[in-house]
């Protein structure tokens, strides 16, 4: 009976899950640049998902592209530094006869390396961004025909508060 719940688990799996994660991905995509729209722009909240659904338009599989060896490149380099902490760790536990320095070094490495790896991975949601629209040159001149908004100027600090 188990070989057969497994097919069906299987069965349901490729029929329910599977279309869903394709949706959401291919939703996801779409809708990743609307938080470098929003703040360029400065358009509502709720318009910036349609912008960015239609800047992503045609660009799709590019886009996927990129992720995908940004991905797998971000994934390499830290695996390598993991790597160099555990192997830090072997030689200290070589010379202090323990065995718990080297899964230390490994995590504390990844601790110090991953977050700036994930502000790599970050930094390309901007970055297509400004290629989608033409360059930095094209954003610069949007941003400049663009007025500030304004905003109430503070004369003192901590303010004054009146009298009841």
């Amino acid at each position: 009976a188990s070989p057969v719940i497994g097919a069906v688990l299987a069965l349901i799996w490729l029929v329910l899950l599977f279309p869903y994660l394709i949706i959401l991905l291919y939703t996801s995509f779409r809708i990743s640049l609307s938080a470098p729209i929003f703040l360029h722009k400065e358009i509502p909240i709720t318009q910036a998902p349609k912008e960015s659904y239609q800047l992503t338009k045609g660009n799709l599989i590019s886009m996927f592209a990129l992720y995908l060896i940004a991905d797998i490149i971000i994934g390499v380099i830290s695996a390598i530094v993991q790597l160099v902490g555990q192997g830090f760790g072997w030689v200290l536990d070589l010379a202090t006869g323990t065995a718990f320095l080297s899964p230390a070094f490994a995590v504390l490495f990844s601790f110090i390396a991953d977050p700036i790896l994930s502000m790599v991975f970050i930094a390309l949601v901007p970055a297509i961004y400004v290629q989608l629209i033409g360059g930095a040159g094209q954003m610069n001149a949007q941003m400049q025909d663009s007025s500030p908004p304004s905003m109430p100027v503070q004369k003192s600090w901590p303010p004054k508060r009146q009298a009841v």
